[in-house]
């Protein structure tokens, strides 16, 4: 029963972390999208929300969609490739205690990185600033690192 409680308190967390960050969607800028990224991937203006896109694009490069979930020899893992302090990060910040181990879990994975974005990237989330979210996602406290730049663009163009 307690299994089933705290599976459900999951759920419902993933779901408003979701919801939130397509509150914010629809209220910014982010709505109208980024036309290079929408240009990027071929599908026009508008028609995709920025935050889902930002989190594909991401769950594409950094574990080619599920299938290399293992990163930065061995010290990341999941879906998005968080270390186990950006897990914990993110895991606080949605107030639930889904060990690290989640990180494989695609739901829990995406939810903790929105969450660690709506702490650390709030202006960068508001205005739906993709290419930030992206940098954020690997250098939280230093999105503007020179050798971020690349990563920026290998996260724009895998799988062209």
């Amino acid at each position: 029963m307690k299994r089933q409680q705290r599976d459900s308190a999951m759920i419902v967390a993933a779901c408003l972390i979701m919801s939130l960050c397509l509150v914010l969607w629809v209220i910014s800028d982010a709505g109208r999208g980024d036309k290079r990224l929408n240009h990027h991937r071929g599908v026009p203006e508008t028609s995709r929300p920025v935050i889902p896109t930002t989190l594909d694009l991401l769950w594409n490069a950094e574990s080619s969609r599920g299938v290399d979930m293992t990163g930065d020899s061995g010290k990341a893992r999941g879906h998005f490739q968080h270390w186990e302090s950006a897990w914990d990060y993110g895991t606080k910040q949605l107030g639930v205690e889904w060990p690290y181990s989640d990180a494989d879990n695609l739901a829990r994975a995406a939810a903790v990185t929105a969450a660690c974005w709506s702490g650390q990237a709030r202006g960068d989330l508001l205005s739906g600033n993709v290419d930030m979210l992206i940098r954020r996602h690997r250098l939280p406290n230093a999105p503007m690192r020179q050798d971020n730049d690349q990563y920026l663009e290998y996260v724009l163009t895998k799988g062209d």
